[in-house]
């Protein structure tokens, strides 16, 4: 405490105290020339010359300093000393007796919503720190985080991880959601049916092609008992048409044309037999999941139709989305410009060249 980490003794003693392959952290004071006097708390970092945006001098170079002598600094503002203080809190909330059951949803909470507003500025890195945090306080503090509660927060962080590439750290979540779900809902529940066919696309985000297949089925499998035991509903219907085409698109990644074609085949039956009753939403997803069925029949003009319908569906979603979270807002645009891409497919395929420039 109070070492200036120059070329003192100190940083002598340091050197000396090191064996290979160690690393040192110290709490930096940011150099002056990167203070920002409209907000303290954000440091101008950067500068630019010559169109091009570069770390400011003193800083670039008390950084190679420091990492020249395996020190990493965890820099705090110039001038801003209080953040030692709320640094040093910090470690000690985490390292002491532990949350209690409010601290612990309060922090959660407050990782959390800092780690979206993290990532609505991109700035992704930094985001999966607090997701990761705020996953590994609700291991610490099992009590504080039990039943639906858990579920649908170990859910909010698997969402991130999902849109943002973390694969290996779903694999824990994964295993922890089904179980949760198993415990929570019935047996043979809608619930369930959609928690397998949600994981089955977290499967497919990172090639996992069979295990995505497996889950598709478990899915279809728990839907299909869940219809015998109630009458058909329209919220079974919804949910039957989105795990169909979910079970036939995996059947397509893992090469099975005919069995894609199959459950294709039940979309396009539910979508006839009652379209009135499927919610916007789920028409969308069965609608552009379709155009995959009339590009094997080679059917292209049916496949453009399917994928123009879902693209207005879910214009209109996004006209209409407010109240919903930024996730929600995300997951809309995310599926346009998958019809959009979609579209371009085809009009590849067909060397329709400016048709694809359109649409991109």
């Amino acid at each position: 405490m109070g070492c200036g980490l120059e070329d003192d003794r100190t940083l002598q003693v340091i050197e000396q105290a090191q064996i290979e392959g160690s690393i040192s952290f110290a709490l930096v004071e940011l150099p002056k020339e990167t203070a920002n006097e409209d907000n303290p708390w954000e440091p101008k970092l950067t500068e630019t010359s010559d169109n091009t945006e570069k770390e400011r001098g003193k800083f670039a170079e008390r950084k190679r300093f420091l990492y020249a002598h395996n020190i990493i600094p965890i820099w705090f503002p110039h001038g801003k000393y209080d953040a030692l203080k709320f640094f040093l809190s910090e470690v000690v909330d985490q390292i002491g007796a532990g949350y209690s059951v409010t601290s612990a949803r309060n922090r959660v909470n407050e990782l959390l919503g800092k780690g979206d507003r993290l990532a609505q500025k991109n700035n992704i890195e930094q985001a999966f720190r607090c997701y990761a945090g705020a996953w590994e306080i609700i291991k610490a503090t099992p009590g504080a985080f039990v039943g639906e509660v858990r579920l649908n927060t170990i859910n909010r962080i698997k969402r991130f991880y999902d849109l943002n590439g973390y694969g290996f750290e779903c694999k824990e979540l994964i295993k922890e959601i089904i179980e949760l779900t198993r415990r929570i809902y019935p047996e043979n529940s809608i619930e369930l049916a959609l928690e397998y066919h949600a994981i089955g696309y977290t499967y497919e985000r990172y090639n996992y092609y069979k295990l995505m297949l497996k889950t598709m089925q478990k899915s279809q499998e728990i839907l299909e008992k869940c219809m015998e035991r109630v009458e058909k509903s329209d919220e079974i219907i919804n949910k039957a048409v989105y795990i169909y085409t979910g079970l036939a698109y995996a059947f397509l990644k893992n090469g099975d044309e005919e069995r894609a074609k199959e459950w294709y085949q039940k979309v396009k039956k539910l979508l006839d037999d009652f379209g009135e009753c499927l919610q916007n939403d789920e028409k969308a997803f069965a609608y552009n999941g379709l155009y995959r069925y009339y590009h094997l029949l080679d059917k292209t003009g049916k496949a453009t139709e399917t994928l123009e319908k879902a693209l207005e569906l879910r214009r209109q979603l996004y006209d209409n989305s407010d109240g919903l979270t930024d996730y929600e807002v995300r997951e809309i645009l995310n599926h346009i410009i998958n019809t959009h891409s979609n579209k371009i497919r085809i009009h590849l395929k067909n060397k329709h060249i400016a048709e694809a420039e359109n649409e991109f």
